[in-house]
């Protein structure tokens, strides 16, 4: 993610915190909003300066002025100071970053621009003015730690969607494929945290792949007309070696979570595990085996459950009945129970049954880059 040219975002929001302090700190008279502003625009010139190689289209003095106009914006006062500190911190951030991100989202430099110290200024200028007493240095800390948390999931998101555009022509067909990563990521996660961490590292990465598969591509299913043609074994395999190593075996960035794998780093691209993975998963589809199949309704994972639990339950409803190929009448009953459990939902919304809303609300359609989503 960061180029040997530009200072990663951690060291230089180390360089810039220590003239924070002085440019955060002023009491010269003038009321808050006219501070924050004036921090906000100093620390941003210093931002753009290590980065502004990068762009070829936008002067640094625009690059400059876009950054101040977005963050300033979300650093008023009235916004930030009803709430502690670190609420304020994680508003700011989300905010900020959100509106700079729709604005220069697709810039080279984007990712690589350290924000930190200027809402690490901002926050102390709110926490000061509000009395809240806060140790040295903790709220630079807290600050960096978010806005690297912040700009990681952007990150991850933005190459969920670059792995998935060249796989999937048909853009409804890329929404929903990237909703059902992107949904399913955190779940499976969770999951494997939960019940793997004891394992060796090679054995955690096998199993978060291996949930991350079969909970996206089920979901990506659920939602997908003419699933068949779509999510082909080969259509599968392309897309996951493409999450493991989205740039390259010679990159070593990886949509495997980094928590997994501290020690071995992520496999290869072409790690033949995929390969099995995915054909077990169709195998499971196929016969409605002791791990998955493709029922027409699917059971959501929640955080709470392990991946010991969630085996034991599937195991017990194999021996109640197979979910593909059930006698007559059974799979209405099947719908039946699942409509008392989950919303009635919007019959227009994309999201299938997933929708936790009712025919009387109104449906909203995301645009991601300018392709319509759900």
């Amino acid at each position: 993610r960061e180029s040997p040219m530009v200072p990663s975002r951690r060291e230089f929001g180390q360089r810039a915190g220590m003239q924070m302090g002085a440019a955060g700190g002023r009491a010269d008279g003038s009321n808050l909003n006219d501070r924050i502003h004036a921090v906000v625009y100093k620390l941003v010139q210093q931002a753009v300066k290590p980065i502004v190689h990068l762009e070829k289209t936008w002067s640094e003095e625009e690059i400059v002025k876009r950054l101040v106009r977005y963050l300033s914006k979300n650093a008023k006062p009235e916004q930030l100071l009803n709430v502690p500190w670190e609420q304020a911190a994680e508003q700011l951030i989300e905010n900020s970053m959100h509106a700079c991100q729709a604005a220069c989202g697709d810039k080279k430099w984007f990712f690589e621009v350290d924000l930190s110290p200027i809402f690490a200024a901002v926050i102390t200028e709110i926490a000061r003015s509000h009395r809240q007493a806060v140790p040295d240095g903790q709220i630079q800390r807290r600050v960096s730690e978010l806005f690297e948390e912040k700009v990681d999931d952007m990150f991850l998101l933005k190459t969920l969607w670059d792995v998935i555009e060249p796989i999937f022509e048909d853009a409804g067909v890329r929404s929903k494929v990237y909703n059902a990563l992107s949904k399913t990521y955190q779940v499976a996660l969770d999951a494997t945290l939960i019940d793997r961490m004891h394992l060796p590292e090679l054995q955690r990465v096998e199993a978060f792949v291996s949930l991350w598969m079969e909970e996206s591509m089920g979901r990506a299913w659920a939602s997908i007309a003419g699933s068949e043609q779509i999510l082909t074994e080969k259509g599968i395999i392309s897309l996951f070696q493409n999450l493991i190593r989205p740039f390259g075996d010679d990159v070593r960035f990886s949509c495997i979570p980094g928590v997994l794998m501290t020690e071995i780093g992520p496999p290869p691209r072409n790690w033949h595990f995929v390969l099995q993975a995915t054909k077990e998963l169709l195998r499971q589809w196929q016969t409605g085996g002791s791990r998955g199949s493709r029922p027409a309704k699917r059971r959501k994972v929640t955080h709470e459950v392990s991946l010991h639990q969630r085996y034991d339950e599937e195991d017990q409803e194999e021996e109640e009945g197979p979910q593909v190929g059930r006698q007559e009448g059974t799979e209405e009953d099947q719908e039946e129970e699942e409509e008392e459990v989950h919303a009635e939902g919007h019959p227009e919304c994309t999201c299938a049954e997933d929708c936790l809303g009712s025919t009387s609300d109104t449906l909203v359609r995301h645009i991601l880059e300018g392709v319509e989503g759900d």
